[in-house]
């Protein structure tokens, strides 16, 4: 009998610890509970794409026309006549820009004309005579020698006419002209400049940090911040080989095609 109340006792305090334990369990999480039921997860799917990565550095530049062009005085004299004004437009080579002394060279082309038929007719006389016997051959020979060298002196005299009109050697436009009706020239004194500004050069110092990522033919983006000149795409033309000693920078130049005309060198 006392071995029964015994077992009751133990079962007892059995049922009792375990009720105490469960109350001081921590209750569930509501990730817990939904665990125990049916849990839900929010995925996305996200489609990755390969694309080229583009850097670029913004660099300070300076504009300068692509061609610019001297215009010398291939003969001395007083200039006579003056044919485009600076700033004018010349549409193809061989424009006339001004004329030095035409009149003189003319007149030296006409007098080096006569004396060169005049020659000749005495010539032919002496070849008649030589064929008679009556001239030497030594006569003969004066006499072809002053053909050729009146010939000579036509054929310069046709070239010093041609040189007194001062031709524009390429399209472009009239830059500069430093003489005026009248004044003198000496030969090889530059009369005009003319100057290609469609395309311009974009000249710009490359960083020695830089040089490395810059290639001849690539495009570059030309952008004018002034006059509203907008933004243009040029080609790099020209790298320079060697960097500047003190900067260590490398000179470049980009192309850049049909800019506005207020954009100026």
């Amino acid at each position: 009998m006392l071995k029964k109340r015994i077992i009751a006792g133990v079962l007892i305090l059995s049922m009792i610890a375990l009720a105490l334990v469960l109350l001081l369990l921590p209750r569930p999480t509501k990730s817990t509970e939904q665990f125990a039921g049916e849990r839900t997860a929010d995925v996305r799917i996200i489609e990755i794409t390969t694309a080229p990565l583009k850097e670029w550095s913004e660099l300070p530049a300076s504009v300068e026309a692509s061609i610019a062009t001297e215009v010398p005085a291939e003969v001395a004299g007083r200039i006579d006549w003056i044919g485009p004004a600076e700033g004018d437009t010349i549409d193809k080579a061989g424009v006339p820009i001004l004329r030095i002394d035409e009149r003189s060279f003319r007149a030296r082309l006409e007098e080096a004309q006569a004396a060169h038929d005049l020659s000749v007719k005495k010539c032919r006389r002496a070849e008649e005579l030589h064929a008679q016997g009556v001239m030497s051959d030594e006569g003969l020979d004066q006499c072809q020698t002053q053909v050729a060298t009146d010939a000579a002196r036509l054929k310069i005299s046709k070239i010093q006419l041609e040189k007194a009109t001062v031709r524009a050697p390429i399209a472009g436009v009239l830059n500069k002209s430093y003489f005026n009706v009248g004044e003198y020239v000496r030969e090889g004194d530059c009369v005009a400049d003319i100057v290609v500004i469609d395309p311009v050069k974009i000249l710009v110092e490359i960083p020695e940090k830089d040089i490395s990522y810059v290639r001849l033919g690539e495009k570059a983006h030309v952008s004018f911040g002034f006059l509203g000149q907008g933004s243009y795409e040029g080609t790099i033309s020209y790298i320079s080989v060697v960097g500047g000693p003190a900067t260590r920078a490398y000179e470049g130049e980009t192309t850049v095609g049909k800019p506005k005309r207020a954009t100026r060198p």
